[in-house]
């Protein structure tokens, strides 16, 4: 992939909330490592469950072991694992305008912290390099998967816990009134939902796709009810604009509980990056007793909303919206939107 030269570049200073220094003197990969010995020993004796013994299951279970691969889009190697499929291997082959440089600016000696604040100050940030204007519909190029409490207390199995939302349904996001008349994603077959669960939605959203059609359409949602959303299929999407997640791998961020993405926009015609978010979360310690002794959520991170009075909203439903619509300008947006449009935002 080859982007022309930036014609825009908005890069905002970002944000980061205050947690301690250090974990109570222990290093957090110390931290992770003693319980998970923990969890090896109970599960080996029969007295942990099985949804505690999930946790051994899950990789990678570190950067530095084998099973590590070089990809065009990023300055060092990353986990065999986000590359395991066509979406993951699409997002870690983009070349962007700026990319990241193999040396994050770690030195020897700083503190988990340290680096985390480091890294928001000098690579976390918003990064607009064209906007459009009336854009009417979206295309989700690499669908998000569910993480589980395991996943959320594991150093290096889930690949962007920054960008990671547990939210409502995802076209609610985007096709609304006051936004995009459609969004577009991979087909899924719901059909096989049971009659008690298909009130919600409408009776469209329950077919199963034909030979050939891997994408779903949606429109019509009121903002109101799911009910009013339809679905239809297609064999490719009809959007010009599109959106894609990847993790990103900066020199001992893991090890010290810290984790980054990037949300990428992208013209699907000319393959050119309109912009990038990118950001960083610090995995907090979890209250005894833990699985792991830290946890991804709530994570201070950044850059995050600015919501006054809203301290524990600076992650929802709108978290990917927040920043696509800044370059994807909706064709129904006619006006301001309350919590989105404060400044700082």
């Amino acid at each position: 992939m080859k982007p022309r030269l930036p014609l825009i570049l908005v890069a905002l200073a970002a944000g980061c909330t205050v947690a301690p220094a250090s974990l109570y003197g222990e290093s957090v990969l110390e931290r992770f490592r003693s319980k998970v010995a923990e969890v090896e020993r109970h599960c080996a004796s029969g007295r942990y469950n099985e949804a505690s013994c999930k946790l051994l299951r899950l990789t990678p279970k570190n950067f530095d072991g084998p099973g590590m691969v070089q990809v065009e889009g990023q300055p060092l190697p990353i986990p065999q694992e986000w590359v395991a499929t066509k979406e993951g291997r699409f997002a870690h082959s983009i070349r962007l305008p700026q990319p990241l440089a193999a040396d994050s600016g770690y030195r020897k000696g700083m503190t988990s912290m340290q680096y985390f604040e480091h890294l928001c100050a000098k690579e976390a940030g918003e990064f607009i390099y064209r906007t459009v204007e009336k854009v009417e519909g979206l295309y989700q190029m690499r669908p998000r998967s569910f993480a589980g409490d395991e996943s959320m207390s594991h150093l290096y199995a889930m690949e962007d816990p920054y960008g990671h939302v547990t939210s409502i349904q995802e076209f609610g996001r985007y096709v609304h009134p006051l936004r995009y008349r459609y969004f577009e994603t991979a087909a899924q077959d719901w059909s096989k939902v049971p009659d008690s669960q298909r009130r919600t939605f409408h009776p469209s959203y329950f077919a199963a796709p034909k030979l050939g059609q891997v994408i779903e359409r949606f429109t019509g949602f009121d903002g109101k009810s799911f009910s009013s959303a339809i679905k239809e299929f297609d064999v490719a999407p009809a959007a010009r604009y599109g959106y894609i997640w990847r993790g990103i791998r900066r020199p001992h961020d893991r090890d010290n509980g810290i984790a980054g993405g990037e949300l990428i926009v992208l013209d699907l015609k000319t393959q050119e990056v309109l912009g990038v978010r990118r950001g960083f979360v610090f995995a907090g310690r979890e209250r005894e007793p833990s699985l792991s002794g830290v946890n991804w959520f709530p994570g201070p991170f950044c850059p995050r909303y600015n919501f006054p009075g809203r301290p524990n909203y600076d992650k929802d439903v709108d978290f990917e919206y927040w920043f696509i619509r800044k370059v994807l300008a909706p064709i129904n947006l006619s006006g301001p939107e309350p919590y989105l449009d404060v400044k700082g935002n």
